[in-house]
């Protein structure tokens, strides 16, 4: 009975410990609740709240005329202007097509006048500046070309920068006149670039004026051609003898480009100390 008694003890004793063991392991596993971490905040972007710290082209109002001339047989395409300005640039894009062909012995005339005012101002948010150095870039581009009594001419691409009171600038350029008479053709691609000058920060205006014009005269095959735009003639001027029917015309056109930066700071060399 004894040992009986021995063995119910020794039963009840591993019965607890076992129990004691179940409820820490299931302790040890629970997991443990871990603070709430709130969302991550999304930070402005930097393009929104950084301002560029050179000098900024603002546009004003443009004033723009752009004048086809057609006598006869003539035509007059692709007159465009584009003015854009990003920042530290300012581009202006001027883009003509002019063609003539005879009229029974009559005098055919096709031309473009284009003519463009463009007010804009300088500013600059870095502290103490008060100028920029301004560069002027341009590019003209396009192709004349003429056959028996026909020709293509480019009369005039020119522009200037004056400030608001009128008072001229340095920057000012003009392209040379060309002209293809009968039997010529060829590409007319030039480019220009000023050297950089100092102006005040403030108010000017940049003014463009590009003029092309095409003749022909004779009773059939009197044709003239003045292309400066990146669109294609119309389907009834072109031509199967056209040397320049597959020309890449992407960059046709006038183009006047200014670029502004800070001026830099000069250095100050320290003269040695005497001893």
């Amino acid at each position: 009975m004894e040992r009986s008694h021995r063995v119910g003890v020794t039963v009840g004793l591993m019965s607890l410990v076992l129990s004691w063991a179940t409820q820490a392991a299931a302790q040890q596993t629970a997991p443990v609740p871990s603070a709430a971490v709130p969302p991550a905040q999304a930070k402005p972007s930097t393009a929104e709240t950084e301002q560029p710290a050179g000098p900024v082209f603002t546009l004003g109002d443009k004033q723009e005329t752009i004048a086809p001339i057609k006598q006869h047989d003539g035509l007059a395409e692709g007159g465009k202007v584009e003015v854009k300005a990003e920042s530290g640039t300012l581009s202006l894009t001027m883009t003509a097509a002019a063609a003539a062909h005879c009229w029974v012995g009559c005098h055919s005339v096709g031309g473009q006048r284009l003519y463009v005012t463009q007010p804009f101002e300088i500013t600059s948010t870095a502290q103490g500046n008060t100028a920029a150095v301004v560069t002027l870039e341009s590019t003209l581009k396009g192709v004349l070309r003429g056959r028996h009594k026909g020709s293509g001419c480019l009369h005039l691409a020119g522009a200037a920068v004056y400030a608001q009171s009128g008072a001229p600038t340095p920057l000012s350029l003009a392209y040379p006149p060309a002209s293809a008479p009968s039997g010529c053709a060829f590409k007319y691609e030039r480019e220009a670039k000023l050297p950089p000058i100092t102006l005040p920060l403030g108010k000017y205006v940049l003014v463009a004026d590009f003029l092309v014009q095409a003749e022909a005269d004779g009773f059939a095959n009197g044709h003239g051609v003045a292309d400066f735009s990146s669109d294609d003639l119309p389907d009834a001027w072109k031509q199967e003898k056209d040397p320049f029917k597959d020309v890449d015309r992407k960059e046709f056109g006038f183009v006047v480009t200014l670029t502004a930066e800070s001026p830099k700071a000069p250095v100050v060399k320290q003269a040695a100390l005497r001893r």
